[in-house]
């Protein structure tokens, strides 16, 4: 796994960009007491990037807006294969709101959102290429 990120903060904001691959070989499994390496990669590496925004609009309140995405490659077994995963891709964004209070405690709110197509795969639950897409509204409190 590798990784690479930066983060800048200006007086009323702050920003966040980040960048990591995760490149996977093949697995050893154990086999009738010992271990053997698989013929194929049962995992595809993964690349995922993120950046995100923070804005404070007066000092107990915030904005926050951030998007992320993700790519996993097929693994190394040809389609076909029982053991074949396909590729997937996924983008998300959120954005957001939170309040800090005299009393240490906080409190905030974000929607998220996103939509993801995976390619086909057999192992560990069979489907065929698919999209999906979602959403949701997280609500946050926390005490200091």
């Amino acid at each position: 796994m590798v990784g690479v990120g930066i983060s800048r903060a200006g007086a009323t904001w702050e920003g966040d960009v980040n960048l990591r691959g995760t490149f996977r070989g093949k697995a050893e499994l154990l086999s009738g007491g010992s271990l053997s390496t698989e013929p194929e990669r049962s995992r595809g590496d993964e690349w995922s990037a993120e950046a995100a925004l923070r804005h404070a609009l007066r000092k107990d309140i915030s904005l926050s807006a951030s998007v992320r995405g993700l790519i996993v490659s097929k693994n190394g077994y040809p389609e076909g294969d029982p053991r074949y995963n396909g590729s997937k891709e996924k983008v998300a964004l959120s954005v957001g709101c939170d309040r800090m209070f005299p009393s240490g405690m906080s409190a905030g709110v974000a929607l998220k959102g996103f939509v993801m197509t995976e390619e086909g795969q057999r192992v560990p639950q069979f489907h065929e290429e698919r999209t999906s897409r979602g959403i949701a509204l997280a609500f946050r409190i926390g005490f200091n």
